[in-house]
């Protein structure tokens, strides 16, 4: 929804720099989503989600969560977060003044009935030590002490941790009677693989505990909703939620791909793959029966030689995180179905299975490019592309340039790219320029939800032109 956050419950990626504590099957932490690459990359911009001010905070409008726990000590208590803040996924923020900066590592708190105030911590680094031994403080985890409050030994209290900055996560909270200021003295750093002390034994309530909250999964009725947080008004399937599926809210958009994979036909359809983000798109190459006459797999070692499961395995294990560089991914689009358009070195089209072996068809086989993005293009792949600012002369962007430069060798290769915007993020005009560049069709998909029919159409359209 345009202008609104929420807390939600995330699973972690063993290894990568935005893991959580508990590596694995059961590795989670709760984020502030969603990420700026919902939006733009730069005001002024259409944004999903919302960076929240203390006044918001203090209005009660910021998405707050709620901790209990109980202290065993009188004096006084101390306040750390294993946590990090949006870094690069934080939206800009409009000053009074007109001028904007990206802030990443906002949020609000308070214990119980005190008014929130603010911290940003993250962005410092002066009282956090991070395992990994990052300097980042917005873009690696570290430990944050927040604040401290009086205690009396037995006595039950309610952290409120208030939404700032979009992106920013917490994995931990631990509250000691500790006063160091420096956390690698507190627990050593051979602790729990260095990620510090256990969490503080705590309970969840509200809209914790609320069967209806999609992070249980639950097929659920309206009459079992407890809080007005995640009211249902029909029986609903909670396991299908995009709350409750993935790292960000994808999973709607990944069944729509698979769905629409599985309606190809493997006997005459080429289907392949390929994510992107800001780093080196993943490619999987083209599954087929034959080209110029040949099988593309050896039926004695894939038998049936066709078969679309390595291209739904790649798009069920995606992610939604990084940048958005469309430039590169049509590139690699167009590498997929056979065409090394910018003559790389080490590509060829004998579908060898090796990296850059793509198993392009050739002849009179019709190319079709699908692209689907949520944002509008913050990077490019460099080289010839943007060399030509004529190519988009809207804004002076060679990220846009660059999109504009593979349409156009798109074109040239009789490739037709039918373009797909994902929400209120995207730039309609950049993602009608390509379809029309290429012949092909703009779609506008204001949510996930309505991306069956959109495959629908395109499914029509290629099908239509290959009778004609």
């Amino acid at each position: 929804q345009t202008g609104v956050g929420y807390w939600a419950l995330q699973r972690g990626t063993t290894g990568s720099g935005r893991s959580s504590s508990v590596e694995g099957n059961r590795s989670a932490h709760v984020a502030h989503n969603p990420y700026w690459t919902y939006g733009q990359p730069e005001p002024p911009a259409p944004l999903f989600g919302r960076f929240y001010t203390l006044q918001d905070a203090q209005r009660g409008v910021s998405p707050r969560l709620e901790y209990d726990f109980r202290v065993g000590w009188s004096g006084t208590a101390y306040i750390w977060l294993r946590a990090q803040g949006g870094g690069s996924q934080s939206f800009w923020v409009n000053l009074v003044n007109g001028q904007y900066y990206r802030d990443p590592s906002k949020i609000y708190w308070a214990v119980d009935s005190n008014p929130p105030v603010e911290n940003s911590a993250a962005g410092s680094c002066n009282t956090t030590y991070d395992y990994a031994g990052s300097s980042s403080c917005s873009g690696s985890w570290n430990w944050i002490r927040i604040g401290s409050f009086s205690v009396i030994s037995g006595s039950l209290h309610t952290l409120k941790i208030w939404a700032g900055s979009p992106g920013y996560e917490i994995d931990k909270i631990v509250i000691t009677s500790d006063s160091r200021t420096d956390y690698s003295q507190i627990e050593p750093l051979t602790y729990d693989s260095g990620r510090g002390r256990p969490a503080t034994v705590g309970s969840a309530r509200a809209g914790a505990c609320d069967p209806c909250n999609p992070i249980f999964g639950l097929t659920v009725n309206p009459s079992d909703c407890t809080t007005p947080y995640y009211l249902v008004t029909t029986r609903t399937n909670r396991l299908g939620d995009d709350l409750f599926s993935d790292f960000e809210p994808i999973r709607t958009s990944q069944e729509a791909i698979k769905r629409f994979v599985q309606k190809l036909d493997p006997q005459f359809d080429q289907v392949g793959f390929v994510a992107f983000n800001n780093d080196t798109p993943s490619r999987t190459e083209l599954a087929c029966i034959r080209r110029y006459g040949r099988a593309c797999y050896d039926p004695l070692v894939q038998n049936p030689p066709i078969s679309y499961t390595q291209v739904l395995q790649a798009i069920e294990e995606q992610t939604a995180y990084g940048g958005t560089d469309i430039a590169d991914a049509m590139r690699s689009g167009l590498g997929v179905l056979g065409l090394n358009v910018d003559s790389l070195s080490g590509w060829n089209n004998n579908c060898t299975g090796a990296a850059n072996s793509a198993c392009g068809r050739g002849g009179a086989a019709k190319r079709v490019m699908i692209l689907l993005t949520d944002g509008s293009p913050n990077d490019n792949p460099g080289g010839a592309c943007d060399d030509d600012p004529s190519l988009w002369p809207y804004n002076n962007d060679p990220d846009f340039d660059c999109v504009m430069y593979y349409a156009r060798k798109a074109r040239q290769t009789g490739t037709v790219i039918y373009t797909i915007g994902l929400g209120n993020g995207v730039i309609p005009e950049l993602l009608q320029a390509v379809a029309d560049e290429t012949q092909g069709t703009y779609y506008f998909a204001p949510s996930p939800k309505d991306l069956d029919n959109i495959f629908d159409q395109i499914l029509a359209n290629i099908y239509v032109r290959l009778i004609k």
